[in-house]
């Protein structure tokens, strides 16, 4: 084995180590800098040398399914064998230490605080779960921290590439008795393994101490054989709810807990929430209801050649400001007529919010109008160009002024994008349902439970709402009442948001198959399989359907028949859907690129690189630009006929939404809980507002209010 002190100043792949950072559980880590852009990263270097043939292999290929792309697990940037056969992995640099570094043992933590952990935690192992990849070693030491706060899961996908069939009897049992479950301590390892061992951590956040100590036998014999010593006399004040989710988690036997990472989650916070409502409140109004453009917390950059001038400056003085808006807004409500008039009257308020209901309703008709001949779905419309063209109230020269209209807390995550019809806001969420909001006030007006998460964003047409759910059905429900017309079921998840078109609503299923259903009763009138699971959501123009899949192809098929026109193959998993404009249809994928390619044909076009990967974000486009989000936490800003980069604006974290341009402005959501409104030309940034969790929600915009969902389990609307 080579000294590995001695790597200082060696090159490994593209990176120069410079510092040791410490010993991980498989390796040594080295703060690391790139040879070429200087760029920082963690690098380490594994404790085994590879020298047959078959663990050569077995570590890349184990290698290639480690590269998760969620804003809670660390990165994989590379991965490699030196010259000396050692392989390595280059990981995103986390300079905030781990949470054993923030949190030594023999301290509890605030219920607060855990309750943030544990949603960002969980998120990040069901995703992985989800993806058929188990951790396996849970623990405080591979839980980092971002210079933020944000929390990152490192290490996912060792336990694999150490218990390769060759390399077991060399390396042992994997994992950290501490933290380990029984079955796993036998060799069995589940999802439910990292399920006890999360409970175990938040049992020692809770305490102050793991549930069992002693030499690493002792403690895993009692992990399989003892009771843990009881939460509620180490800390009286827990609810017995508390205690209770804690002890089901805890049990001996994986069938006895909860039946997925998210189900816990979701069941922890319920029995928190009562104690923490109170902090809650207070917290959420102590946050800043925007951020003005003079404390950005990111910045842009404009390529000379393609330098636009902005469409309108901020005017000085908001008072002034004010009252010229509310001299146009009465102008404005006189020449709408007795509509206007008749909706102010069946809704007096006071003054502020009576002039936002004029607003509203200047470009109610049109917008519903459009909503009524058009649909409304996922990207806006059945192309997903993310683009809406009804809205004229909030612009350039009055963003700075957006605050808070209401919020709506759901009991989990909120993932789905919202859609809005009819006075109502759509949008699913991790409990379990979808919620029909009144979008002016955020009152529910219903809401239905399937039998898993819903992740799918819904589609509103022909009087139904649609959406899909983890529990492997399409759902078409009234959308006036949430009352079930029909369902139809696949063969696993569905993620994939529909899109409604030509009478027929299509969908991807992680069953490998795109479905086209017919839209009011829901028989299949054709299915379409590819070679792995489709979370892309289809896109429909031209008489074709276009859909990408974690087979690295994006495909167009006839709408009405599901023949195959063409493929065209990319470099590694179509997560994003595509988006079609022209006579382009353009698409990103998990290789860090942005393609677009001739619709008829699949014949590319161009490609753009960015430095991370476009798995989540879907393009929109608009004013001649196709604007994409990406993991290397920049949103891009690209010419549709050449590529050539207008702008890119970077946050410091990853971008997995899907940004929506409407009247100037194209507002996207981050990893770093905010939602965010630039100058569609030149990238500035007019407004920000920070949420409680991170945003994996697409916003939308409607009649002057921009809806969004947030990992805190609440959709907001925001408006001027």
């Amino acid at each position: 084995m080579v000294d590995q002190q001695s790597c200082i100043g060696q090159q490994i792949g593209e990176y120069r180590l410079l510092q040791r950072l410490g010993r991980g559980s498989f390796g040594i880590v080295y703060q690391a800098e790139h040879i070429h852009d200087g760029s920082q990263a963690a690098v380490k270097l594994l404790q085994l040398q590879l020298t047959r043939y078959e663990d050569l292999k077995g570590f890349l290929t184990e290698a290639r399914t480690m590269r998760l792309q969620h804003p809670h697990i660390v990165s994989l940037l590379d991965f490699g064998l030196s010259h000396e056969n050692i392989p390595y992995l280059v990981m995103e640099y986390a300079t905030g230490g781990s949470l054993r570094d923030r949190h030594p043992s023999g301290k509890p933590l605030p219920l607060s605080t855990i309750s943030t952990y544990v949603a960002q935690l969980a998120s990040a192992l069901q995703y992985a779960h989800d993806r058929h990849v188990i951790h396996r070693d849970i623990k405080p030491q591979n839980i980092l921290l971002r210079a933020d706060g944000t929390l990152l899961l490192s290490d996912f996908g060792m336990a694999e590439v150490m218990e390769q069939s060759s390399l077991t009897s060399r390396q042992g049992l994997v994992g950290t008795p501490a933290y380990m479950a029984p079955e796993q301590s036998q060799g069995k390892p589940r999802p439910a393994s990292d399920l006890y061992a999360l409970a175990v951590l938040i049992y020692e956040w809770l305490a102050g101490r793991p549930p069992f100590q002693g030499t690493p036998k002792e403690v895993m014999e009692r992990h399989r054989f003892d009771k843990p010593p009881s939460l509620q006399k180490l800390r009286p004040e827990l609810s017995p709810h508390v205690v209770q989710v804690i002890s089901q988690a805890l049990a001996k036997q994986p069938e006895q807990r909860f039946g997925t990472i998210e189900q816990f989650a979701q069941a922890l916070q319920t029995a928190l929430a009562p104690s923490l409502s109170m902090n809650q409140t207070a917290r959420m109004r102590a946050l800043p209801s925007l951020s003005l453009p003079s404390t950005p917390s990111g910045h842009m950059t404009v390529s000379p050649r393609s330098r636009r001038p902005s469409r309108a400056r901020r005017r000085k003085g908001s008072g002034h400001a004010s009252l010229v808006m509310l001299a146009c807004l009465v102008l404005l409500a006189g020449i709408s007529g007795a509509g206007t008039w008749m909706l102010t009257q069946h809704h007096p308020q006071k003054t502020r919010v009576a002039t936002t209901t004029v607003m509203t309703s200047v470009t109610a008709t049109s917008y519903d109008a459009a909503i009524a001949t058009r649909d409304i779905q996922f990207g806006f419309d059945a192309q997903h160009t993310r683009n809406n063209p009804y809205e004229h109230i909030i612009s350039p020269s009055n963003a700075s002024r957006l605050s808070k209209q209401w919020s709506h807390q759901t009991g989990l995550f909120i993932r789905s994008s919202p859609v809005v019809a009819n006075g109502l806001v759509y949008v699913g969420s991790d409990d379990h349902s979808l919620y029909a909001l009144d979008a002016s006030t955020g009152q529910k007006r219903w809401s239905f439970q399937t039998s898993d998460t819903i992740k799918s964003s819904p589609a509103v047409a022909n009087g139904l709402v649609y959406v899909g759910s983890g529990d492997h059905s399409l759902y078409a429900l009234d959308a006036s009442t949430g009352q079930k017309r029909w369902s139809y079921q696949t063969g696993d998840a569905i993620k994939s948001s529909p899109a409604v078109a030509n009478d027929l609503v299509y969908v991807g299923s992680g069953d490998h198959s795109l479905y086209a259903l017919d839209a009011s009763t829901g028989q299949k009138s054709w299915s379409f399989q590819t070679g792995d699971a489709i979370d892309s959501s289809p896109a429909v123009a031209n008489g074709l359907v276009y859909v990408g899949s974690a087979d690295h192809s994006l495909y167009a098929l006839d709408a009405s028949t599901g023949q195959k026109r063409w493929s065209f193959q990319t470099g590694s998993t179509i997560d994003s859907s595509p988006t079609v404009s022209g006579d382009l249809v353009y698409i990103g994928s998990a290789d860090h690129s942005l393609y677009a390619l001739d619709a008829s044909t699949g014949q590319k076009s161009w490609s753009y690189q960015t430095g991370g990967t476009i798995q989540d974000s879907s393009p929109a486009v608009a004013n001649g630009l196709v604007y994409v989000g990406s993991a290397d936490d920049g949103l891009y800003a690209l010419d549709t006929s050449t590529g050539q980069k207008s702008w890119s604006y970077l946050i410091g974290s990853a971008i997995t939404t899907s940004p929506m341009v409407a009247n100037g402005l194209v507002y996207f959501g981050s990893a770093d809980d905010s939602l965010y409104a630039l100058d569609v030309s030149t990238g500035q940034k007019h407004w920000s507002y920070q949420t409680g969790g991170f945003i994996d929600s697409s916003p939308t915009v409607a009649d002057g209010v921009i809806y969004v969902g947030s990992a805190d389990d609440s959709l907001y609307a925001f408006h001027l």
